[in-house]
């Protein structure tokens, strides 16, 4: 927010407005603090948890958008709609979800310090490696504002919010391999080999069926959001995104904190250095560069984990 001058002058509305900087700061916490959350069900065996947590924090944003369209400016409305469902899922699962799955767990738990000792570095390694891959997702669309029109950014916005609707399998896949050998002796590579190929068998089919209906699915935004190459190019990224996603939850696994660190920095500066080099071209190279960015980084990550 402090910085959007510098980043992004043409969303400075955004902290001209108190309820959307203090909604947009409550939204980056709750966002952190229910990635928390899925791993905490997923400890407590409850993986549907995280299907219906996707569901209830994406299917009303449509309805939101419909519904406060004729009493909102247009620019808040999408604000709104995108980010109180987030908020109120958050509260919710704070409040009752968890509290049925784990016996014991308190919103506000108590902390005990030998176990913070055993776990801190450990913790504050993995929580920096976190915060380090997600990085240049968190500033893709930033930069297509900043290297391109408000109106380009919006097309590539379209193109980049279908296109991480497929990274949820990977993610969640991911995230259950993570869980699966922190629990048990099981082979890592047999694991991985296996989380592979859920991914593949599930996500690739929906990728050929959206790079198919392409143009029809933009076209339900209108026509000024029909840019059938950029979805494709950042449909191909599918692939490396998921094989990079289980590089990152391997090295979790294996406790080695340092290239946890290591390769979640290689990451970031791959992918956002190839955007930033590749997106004087506009969103069309913007996605180009997610994808080979992706692609190149898949280097470091075999290194890391050998």
């Amino acid at each position: 927010l402090i910085g959007l001058p510098v980043w992004a002058p043409a969303l400075i509305e955004v902290r001209k407005d108190i309820s959307l900087a203090l909604l947009f700061f409550f939204f980056t916490i709750a966002n952190q603090v229910m990635a928390y959350q899925d791993m905490a069900m997923l400890g407590a065996r409850s993986p549907q948890f995280i299907f219906w947590r996707n569901v209830a924090c994406n299917m009303p944003t449509s309805l939101l958008l419909i519904s406060l369209n004729s009493i909102m400016q247009v620019e808040t409305v999408v604000v709104y709609a995108f980010m109180l469902p987030n908020v109120f899922v958050l509260i919710y699962t704070s409040c009752i979800s968890l509290p049925k799955a784990i016996p014991g767990y308190k919103i506000m738990g108590d902390f005990d310090l030998t176990v913070i000792r055993n776990i801190w570095r450990y913790g504050f390694n993995n929580h920096l490696g976190n915060i380090l891959w997600s990085l240049p997702a968190c500033i893709l669309p930033i930069l297509a504002v900043s290297l391109d029109s408000l109106e380009s950014a919006g097309v590539f916005a379209i193109a980049w919010n279908i296109t991480n609707a497929t990274y949820i399998i990977p993610r969640t896949v991911s995230t259950a391999f993570f869980a699966q050998l922190s629990r048990t002796e099981s082979s890592r590579w047999h694991s991985l080999t296996a989380a592979s190929l859920i991914i593949m068998i599930l996500g690739i089919p929906g990728v050929l069926i959206l790079w198919t209906i392409s143009p029809w699915l933009l076209g339900i935004f209108g026509k000024a959001y029909v840019d059938t190459p950029l979805l494709r190019t950042m449909l191909l990224s599918f692939v490396p995104f998921s094989i990079n996603q289980l590089l990152f939850s391997l090295l979790r696994v294996s406790r080695q904190v340092r290239w946890i660190v290591i390769f979640s920095a290689c990451y970031a500066v791959t992918v956002i250095v190839t955007v930033i080099t590749l997106g004087t071209a506009g969103i069309r190279g913007i996605g180009t560069g997610w994808l080979i960015g992706n692609i190149l980084s898949i280097f470091p990550g075999f290194i890391a984990v050998v």
